[in-house]
């Protein structure tokens, strides 16, 4: 199963708990996370995503833990390509998330995206591509 994970899957597992914040699924998203570097699933991430997960990694936490956890990622996803064409069919794509569609659109671009893992319960739903929250994911695997 190839899996792309929206930034919500590791600023759940890295910032719950950081300064009072409560991210939803925080066990389940650390168990996908950990599924990749158990080999039942690929996992994968847009530039886009990972640029935000760093963001908030940054803003919440001392830089040396930051860059510790932004490798940590990187060990687990590969990224994905986002080109331009990517970037203007999300803009055209008549999507409210504009970045939603930055991500779908990549999946649907790299061969064989089944999934992608979010928690953000406002995705569209996409053709071809199940759109799951970790604990489904999880019961997928």
């Amino acid at each position: 199963m190839k899996v792309v994970l929206d930034s919500t899957i590791p600023l759940n597992v890295y910032l719950h708990g950081i300064k009072g914040m409560q991210r939803p699924m925080p066990v389940e998203s650390a168990r996908v996370m950990a599924a990749p570097l158990l080999g039942k699933m690929e996992a994968y991430m847009t530039p886009t995503a990972y640029s935000n997960v760093y963001y908030f990694l940054q803003k919440y936490l001392p830089l040396v833990d930051a860059n510790a956890s932004a490798r940590d990622v990187l060990q687990v996803v590969t990224v994905i390509p986002q080109t331009k064409g990517i970037f203007l069919d999300a803009l055209a794509s008549g999507w409210a998330d504009v970045e939603d569609a930055g991500q779908y659109l990549a999946a649907q671009a790299f061969n064989g995206i089944t999934h992608i893992c979010t928690n953000d319960a406002g995705y569209p739903a996409t053709p071809g591509i199940a759109v799951v929250n970790p604990a489904a994911l999880l019961s997928l695997l």
